[in-house]
């Protein structure tokens, strides 16, 4: 079950910190240097990667990871005009045929 609203509710009746924060979700292209292509594209738009971890993801056969920027509406334009695949929340429960 995803319930990301319980699982706040749970941690702030621990009394733990949360933080939340917009990331985007990209599919890694089908390429020798996926990562490079992604950077590429973020770099030449100017803007600016705080970091990047991997997603839990994998949609006909490809991976996907996250990056936190400091503008995230001009890093998902500069993806998608890079003809990158946005991997949104809905993407991350859907089932795949490859799974």
């Amino acid at each position: 079950m995803n319930d990301y609203e319980r699982a706040r509710e749970r941690f702030d009746l621990s009394n733990f910190t949360v933080i939340e924060t917009d990331i985007i979700g990209v599919e890694l292209p089908d390429e020798s240097q996926p990562l490079v292509r992604i950077c590429t594209a973020l770099l030449q738009a100017e803007v600016s990667i705080h970091y990047s971890y991997p997603l839990l993801f994998r949609r006909g056969g490809r991976g996907a990871m996250a990056v936190y920027v400091d503008d995230i509406d001009a890093g998902l334009k500069a993806l998608s005009e890079g003809g990158l695949n946005i991997v949104t929340e809905g993407s991350l429960s859907e089932d795949d045929e490859f799974l």
